[in-house]
């Protein structure tokens, strides 16, 4: 079905790749729930879609992304019901963006663990920290300078890159800000616990809710609450950064 170039990144695509990959996208189509595959001009409309929204996916992650969705592990859950829309396709690959930072830092964190077992070398934790950045803060943020996207990160992430660039000496916060960051993170947290509250876990989620609201809190809703404000922190800082066109060289570590 895909040729060679499956793994390469849709903005390199000349038109006879296209064509094959817009073809390839009407069986995508079925198997999300679509009874009819998409019609030519529908299949090469909505890759068009893709390639200027999502022009850093492959058409294998592409492929990879609607499996996931198709076997329930992405956070979006939504059914296309016959409409194999953009924005279906769009909530499909937005969730599998966050699906896929979650695997790749887990699979670092698993990495420097397996490293730290071994006393690695000065030369080999410094790649993985490279490795890290690389992928979670300069790439992203290189092409945020090329097509003016917005950066955003999970708060695991957010909070990690925020530790890094706040010890080099990158980013400094005074208190006063530090308190508005964590107001800002509390009533995040409200809207997500809220948005993501289900029969099973409704006990728990609104204990923690109403917990959000005390002066003292527990280990864990404190560990949430300065997380999500780290990463509010950073996100703000280094979107800030792209838009005054600071260049990669000055965020670097």
């Amino acid at each position: 079905m895909i040729g060679h170039f499956y793994k390469i990144k849709l903005r390199d695509y000349n038109q006879d790749q296209f064509l094959e990959v817009s073809n390839a996208l009407k069986v995508i189509s079925v198997n999300s729930g679509v009874n009819e595959p998409l019609e030519d001009y529908a299949a090469q409309d909505m890759l068009r879609f893709i390639k200027i929204e999502f022009k850093d996916f492959s058409f294998s992650e592409i492929r990879e992304a609607f499996g996931k969705y198709n076997s329930g592990k992405l956070a979006f859950k939504n059914g296309a019901y016959q409409n194999f829309s953009q924005k279906f396709v769009g909530d499909v690959l937005r969730a599998y963006k966050v699906f896929r930072n979650k695997a790749l830092l887990k699979y670092y964190k698993a990495l420097e663990a397996e490293e730290n077992k071994k006393e690695a070398t000065e030369e080999e934790i410094k790649e993985i920290e490279n490795n890290f950045l690389e992928k979670f803060l300069y790439k992203p943020y290189r092409e945020s300078l090329e097509n003016g996207s917005k950066l955003g990160f999970t708060d695991d992430i957010g909070t990690r890159l925020f530790r890094k660039l706040y010890s080099s000496g990158k980013i400094s916060v005074s208190k006063g800000v530090s308190g508005k960051y964590n107001t800002k993170a509390k009533d995040s947290l409200r809207k997500s616990l809220i948005k993501n509250i289900n029969s099973s876990n409704k006990k728990q989620v609104t204990k923690l809710i109403e917990e959000l609201n005390l002066v003292d809190v527990s280990k864990d809703a404190n560990r949430r609450i300065k997380e999500r404000s780290a990463n509010l922190f950073f996100t703000d800082w280094i979107n800030e950064q792209a838009e005054n066109r600071v260049k990669l060289e000055g965020i670097k570590i």
